[in-house]
């Protein structure tokens, strides 16, 4: 009977963990290529994609200067529109991608994202 409220708590915890994770522990779950390519802004899953992995790594500053240069680089495209800025965000999210220490499913989620950066690019006639 004193264990009981030992299980509660276990259980409880279990179900917290079953209900961010999903049902088989991926944290990622949901994230799928219908979600991926028709739900939400690109930029603005590519931000949280990139503080996703930042979190999930064990960087050191060399590592955190590229995360925040893909995020500078990003931003200026975002409030000018330029071709180039674009051009500068994907170049800086493939050092991210070849360069910093990432988890195999962070580094797979962020190539994804720089293909879709590259498909947004070529769509609009931009090389």
């Amino acid at each position: 009977m004193r264990y009981l409220p030992v299980l509660a708590l276990a259980g409880l915890l279990a179900a917290g963990a079953q209900a961010q994770y999903g049902p088989y522990g991926d944290r990622y779950y949901g994230r799928d290529d219908y979600n991926r390519y028709r739900g939400g802004d690109l930029f603005s899953r590519v931000r949280a994609d990139l503080e996703r992995a930042q979190a999930n790594s064990d960087w050191n500053g060399g590592d955190r200067h590229r995360f925040d240069k893909v995020r500078e680089e990003l931003s200026e495209f975002q409030r000018s529109g330029n071709k180039h800025e674009l051009n500068d965000t994907i170049s800086a999210l493939q050092k991210v991608v070849n360069d910093n220490r990432l988890a195999y499913r962070d580094r797979d989620i962020l190539a994804q994202d720089l293909y879709q950066l590259r498909d947004f690019r070529s769509r609009n006639g931009w090389r």
